[in-house]
C-alpha cells in the first residue's frame, strides 16, 4: 500500500496492462535497447560512463520483463 492509500499491486496492474510495451514491436525496441546499452557499455572506457550503460540495459531488460508478465496476465 502507498502512503496515499492507492494499493500497490493493483496500481502495478494497471501500469502493466497500459504500458505501450505490450505490443510486440514495442517488445522489440526494449531488446534492442537494451543491446545497443550493454554494446555501449563494453566500449567505454570510464567506469562511471560502463555503469551508466548497464544501469540502462537493466532498465530495458526490466521493462521487457514487465510487458512480458502483462501480457501473461492478460492472455
Amino acid at each position: 500500500m502507498f502512503e496515499d492509500g492507492i494499493d500497490q499491486k493493483k496500481s502495478d496492474k494497471f501500469a502493466l496492462s497500459h504500458s505501450p510495451a505490450n505490443r510486440p514491436e514495442d517488445e522489440d525496441y526494449l531488446y534492442r535497447r537494451a543491446e545497443q546499452e550493454l554494446e555501449l557499455a563494453q566500449a567505454a572506457t570510464h567506469p562511471a560512463v560502463v555503469k551508466a550503460h548497464y544501469m540502462l540495459a537493466d532498465h530495458y531488460l526490466e521493462s521487457l520483463t514487465a510487458a512480458e508478465g502483462a501480457a501473461h496476465l492478460e492472455g
